[in-house]
């Protein structure tokens, strides 16, 4: 089988040229899904030298429809003729079927590519209030009694480490990094061999959590940024998507949540609690790797990640006196976390934040929840972590001192 595509005013053309059976149905899927990931919702699949459909053939069409659905996309097949035609009518899908594409089917150019994400002003005069937890100083013992209960709501979104055992005691053995969002929680236990645990709120119960290091952020995202691949920028990397969510707001310090396709990630995560450390507890070089486990590479590419954090862009900030880690521009500090699901594509154009988040808590489970870092060590760092395309929310925060 072979694919080509024209994009028209009413959405992308795609001839498939041969047989749709089950020798190609998997590269047949392969192609549209790539255009869906690229933004393409609207689709039209010129059957004029399409020869022949099996049911293999069919099952991925109604595939890809569900996968068009989840983003109030759709395909439509044009040109249809013979077998092909007969098959799909008889079969029950004749509303996929049209005789042409609407309007002229005369090509036009893609949308023109800008060097700036596309930009939503949600709410021009919003911002975000921060307060900040700090029981914990790495890597001495966790001050039990500076330990405070977060309750997650829809209004806000948090990260840090904490725990959601039912007493402060029990949480002791169960500190790990977390990440919520919108009142959904993702929580990864310190264990190398756990998977991530999550949290959703319903009716009258909201996620609450034991945090011994966290900052939590209320209020409503004044603008949302969309971006995509360029000719110039082929990814997105913390720092650039940091800087552009900056110059929207005119701030030097905001709060966002990003949702995206993951290019790569680089963090680390704990292995065990810190409510285990001791103050004869050794954490130095190479008893920490039994503490910390850090990516060795850039992770889950290809996968979807949210991101939430804070950011600040001072010269004198102090890092060992914050919560704020360094990012690869000069002067740029943040604090990130990262939840990891399964990839879905996102829909295009203005997009919620609560209807998002809950897309992704209400599919399959996160894989993974990473503490985001920069690793620039000369000549083997990963650097930092990348997105290929997604959204994002972001405001202005209003007191930026507690950082």
């Amino acid at each position: 089988m072979q694919l080509s595509q024209t994009k028209i005013k009413e959405g992308l053309v795609v001839k498939a040229v041969g047989r749709l059976d089950a020798s190609w149905a998997d590269l047949f899927m392969e192609g549209m899904l790539q255009e869906v990931r690229a933004g393409e919702h609207h689709l039209f699949i010129d059957a004029s030298e399409l020869t022949y459909v099996s049911s293999a053939g069919i099952r991925s069409l109604i595939l890809l429809q569900k996968e068009l659905f989840t983003v109030q996309g759709w395909f439509r097949i044009i040109h249809a003729v013979g077998m092909v035609r007969q098959t799909l009518a008889l079969a029950g899908f004749e509303q996929w079927l049209l005789e042409k594409a609407p309007g002229k089917e005369e090509p036009c150019v893609r949308e023109a590519v800008t060097d700036k994400p596309a930009c939503f002003n949600l709410q021009w005069d919003a911002a975000l209030s921060a307060r900040a937890i700090s029981a914990w100083n790495p890597w001495n013992p966790v001050r039990m009694d500076q330990c405070r209960k977060l309750v997650v709501d829809e209004q806000s979104f948090a990260l840090g480490i904490g725990s959601a055992a039912d007493t402060l005691d029990q949480s002791r053995e169960l500190f790990g990094e977390f990440m919520a969002i919108q009142g959904c929680v993702a929580m990864q236990p310190p264990d190398e061999h756990s998977r991530p645990d999550y949290l959703v709120p319903e009716k009258s119960f909201l996620p609450e959590l034991h945090s011994i290091q966290a900052i939590l952020c209320r209020g409503a995202m004044s603008h949302l940024l969309r971006f995509s691949p360029r000719t110039e920028q082929p990814v997105h990397s913390l720092s650039t998507l940091i800087t552009e969510a900056m110059r929207v707001t005119e701030a030097s310090a905001i709060g966002f949540v990003i949702a995206g396709e993951i290019e790569g990630l680089v963090g680390a995560s704990l292995l065990r609690s810190p409510g285990r450390i001791t103050p004869e507890t050794s954490t130095d070089f190479p008893a920490m790797r039994d503490w910390i486990n850090f990516c060795g590479e850039r992770m889950f590419s290809g996968e979807q990640a949210l991101i939430c954090g804070t950011a600040l862009r001072n010269e004198q900030y102090h890092p060992q006196q914050g919560a704020l880690l360094p990012l690869a521009e000069p002067g740029l500090f943040a604090h990130l976390h990262a939840a990891v699901f399964p990839y879905q594509p996102l829909p295009n154009g203005r997009i919620e934040l609560a209807a998002t988040v809950r897309r992704f808590f209400n599919g399959p489970p996160p894989r993974a929840v990473l503490h985001l870092l920069n690793d620039s060590r000369p000549g083997v760092g990963l650097g930092e972590s990348a997105l290929l395309r997604g959204a994002c929310w972001c405001a202005t925060l209003s007191n930026p001192e507690v950082l």
